[in-house]
């Protein structure tokens, strides 16, 4: 089992250390990666990898689902930010949910990924696969049609267990 820990520069260095000892102490491999590194560099370690656990706030989990969701490796959030809305643990009991997951103490909550893929005239000018596509998608459109004063026709195919709608 290989475990990625991933944080952004301004991780609490305590608590990164703590999560590599309770992985150490079980003989987990543990692994460190910066969210704004490049991606590159995490990607090729992600084949091996069988948790990535998120040190950070929602913008890191949502770093590491991206990173995570198309390999279907699960992720575990450690909320050092403010709200934490997504994650699942506070940093004080990061031991405490890495021996949860390890023990098979822990249930997977199935997550929604957006997919967006823009064509004009059948060429493919953009696609996004993850939580953050709906956000992207108004950005572009915004650009596409806002600041230049011309129309878009938008088609929408939402497939929800196989059944495609088209709007």
């Amino acid at each position: 089992m290989t475990v990625c820990i991933l944080h952004g520069s301004r991780a609490d260095p305590d608590v990164i250390a703590r999560s590599v000892k309770a992985l150490a102490d079980r003989n987990i491999e543990g692994w460190e990666a910066d969210r704004d590194g490049p991606a590159a560099a995490i990607t090729g370690r992600l084949k091996e990898t069988t948790l990535v656990v998120t040190l950070g706030g929602d913008g890191t989990f949502l770093a590491g689902a991206r990173l995570a969701a198309p390999r279907g490796i699960p992720v575990l959030g450690v909320n050092l930010g403010r709200l934490g809305f997504l994650t699942e643990l506070e940093s004080e009991q990061v031991e405490d949910g890495l021996a949860r997951f390890l023990d098979g103490a822990y249930r997977i909550e199935e997550r929604t990924i957006l997919q967006v893929t823009v064509r004009r005239e059948g060429t493919y000018l953009w696609y996004r696969a993850d939580t953050d596509a709906l956000q992207e998608i108004l950005n572009f459109l915004y650009q596409e049609c806002c600041t230049r004063s011309r129309a878009v026709a938008l088609e929408a195919v939402v497939q929800i267990s196989q059944q495609e709608k088209s709007t």
